[in-house]
């Protein structure tokens, strides 16, 4: 497979650590679920994921997202 472009590969971080609006609930798609999705192989997903912290990045964006919200909620209050 030829190497993929460096903008597809930032879709696809920005799909899974930003998840997507569905039903007013945040999903988060897996890797397995992107690969399929783009038609990438999830090894070199998993390696990408890996190498650039997307995991920790997922969790960093889901806290804030938290206390945004929770601000907000606190404003209406």
């Amino acid at each position: 497979m030829s190497k993929v472009p460096e903008e597809i590969i930032e879709k696809i971080r920005e799909d899974f650590v930003q998840g997507f609006e569905e039903n007013s609930e945040r999903k988060y798609p897996t890797i397995d679920e992107l690969s399929k999705k783009y038609n990438i192989p999830a090894v070199t997903l998993y390696r990408k994921s890996q190498s650039m912290g997307w995991k920790l990045q997922k969790e960093t964006f889901k806290q804030n997202l938290q206390l945004e919200t929770d601000y907000e909620k606190s404003k209406v209050m």
